[in-house]
């Protein structure tokens, strides 16, 4: 079967006036341990107001079969990441502003929280 009248090319007649560049200012790479014990409900929060990219791997460590669950907050959104024994997840996000734990009813769980922070700045260019 041909397709090939369904591909094409054409100039459209709108002028640019500026644009967006997003340029990599720093990478902060942060490893913590996570436990379900009711001693603080905040894990992480970001200092910064730079613009960001966030990868949040969390995984479950331990002999014990519970779930461990955190919340990544960001400008525009709530997610959670849920694991169980023997389980890792991973979320890649925009604008992290802070991470907390749910706290469960069973004590001394363990987990690995991964962030890879990326900060850009915004530069707006004429053309």
């Amino acid at each position: 079967m041909d397709l090939s009248f369904l591909c094409g090319m054409s100039e459209v007649g709108l002028p640019v006036y500026d644009a967006f560049i997003l340029r990599k200012i720093e990478t902060h790479h942060v490893v913590q341990r996570v436990s379900t014990s009711p001693t603080s409900f905040e894990v992480w929060r970001n200092g910064t107001r730079f613009h960001n990219t966030a990868t949040v791997v969390l995984c479950h460590q331990g002999d014990q079969d519970v779930s461990i669950a955190i919340r990544v907050q960001t400008k525009k959104a709530c997610h959670r990441l849920c694991v169980e024994k023997g389980e890792s997840r991973a979320i890649t996000v925009e604008n992290i502003m802070f991470i907390s734990k749910e706290i469960s009813s069973i004590e001394n769980a363990q987990a690995l929280l991964d962030i890879q922070l990326n900060l850009v700045r915004k530069k707006k260019i004429k053309l």
